[in-house]
């Protein structure tokens, strides 16, 4: 009965997680293109908390499979919206 319960609890942090990772890719990618910047320009011009926030929510152990399905929707949802340069 336990497990049920563990199992059910990480079904929704991995269901919030990939939420919220979804959303910050979104995010990352209007920005990179409205702005021109490469990802390592925009590293670099963050403040150290935010670069450590960011840092923790993408190498966390914990949220690699929730990472890896926002990135699979990701790419899925915006394949046709591509830019080639």
């Amino acid at each position: 009965m336990e497990w049920l319960l563990i199992l059910g609890v990480l079904a929704l942090y991995y269901i919030v997680m990939t939420i919220v990772r979804y959303r910050s890719l979104v995010e990352e990618k209007k920005f990179l293109l409205e702005t021109g910047k490469h990802h390592n320009e925009w590293n670099e011009s963050m403040g150290f908390e935010e670069q450590q926030l960011r840092f923790n929510m993408q190498g966390n152990l914990l949220n690699i499979p929730a990472n890896a399905a926002a990135m699979l929707i990701y790419k899925i949802l915006h394949r046709r919206n591509k830019v080639t340069k």
